[in-house]
């Protein structure tokens, strides 16, 4: 799977208070306009750590290859599964539509090795950008890895792991379709552009991705052309 660095739309640190999930575009506007958000222009991933109880989830955010997740969509989507898929992720392209921005990441399991454990693990020796706690034993920490080697390896690794579809295919799905619209509207921008490609959290295989590993309320949004 071939990922890249994205410019985020992202709460400001200060005013994590304010951190929400806006429903529309103009909202969505409203908050960077406030100074609530940021639109954050330089590219970066985000590595992010979950802490609940003693259970410890991983994820790496980035943008991931919309013609490579067509194929593992269509790869991974039963027959008979396909029309309530169809259906479901029309009602998400739509919301994702209305919002101008991918809010959810579309969640890909990848085989874990060593390689990307060393990456990742050297990555989190940095300050994280967020570290919020509910005060309740679930913690969340995210690191954001602008550095270009660091990027290139983690991309490099990734490129070299086979990955799957975990969790939403109807949010797969929509997010394809969404890339599909971008496309067409921006013809003349470049194909490699993240904001041609779908927001995507790739976990490792095996790890619980039926809950929530980033916060839903909006921590992290992708805009799209």
């Amino acid at each position: 799977m071939q990922i890249q660095a994205f410019s985020s739309v992202r709460p400001d640190p200060t005013r994590m208070g304010e951190m929400c999930e806006p429903a529309t575009a103009a909202e969505l506007d409203a908050l960077v306009s406030s100074g609530a958000y940021m639109q954050d222009l330089g590219r970066a991933l985000y590595l992010v750590a979950r802490r609940d109880g003693d259970a410890v989830r991983q994820g790496i955010v980035c943008c991931c290859d919309a013609g490579e997740l067509t194929g593992l969509v269509a790869a991974a989507a039963s027959e008979d599964a396909e029309a309530g898929i169809t259906d479901a992720a029309d009602s998400i392209a739509a919301r994702m539509r209305s919002l101008g921005a991918h809010a959810n990441a579309v969640t890909l399991a990848y085989e874990n090795n060593f390689a990307i454990q060393t990456i990742v693990a050297a990555a989190q020796t940095a300050t994280p950008l967020y570290n919020l706690s509910n005060g309740a034993g679930t913690q969340v920490v995210v690191w954001r890895v602008s550095r270009e080697d660091a990027v290139g390896a983690i991309a490099a690794t990734i490129a070299a792991t086979e990955v799957a579809p975990a969790g939403d295919l109807a949010a797969a799905k929509a997010a394809v379709a969404i890339a599909a619209e971008a496309r067409a509207g921006k013809p003349n921008l470049d194909a490699r552009s993240p904001t041609l490609h779908p927001l995507a959290l790739l976990v490792p295989r095996g790890q619980d991705v039926k809950r929530e590993l980033l916060p839903g309320n909006g921590l992290l949004l992708h805009r799209f052309a």
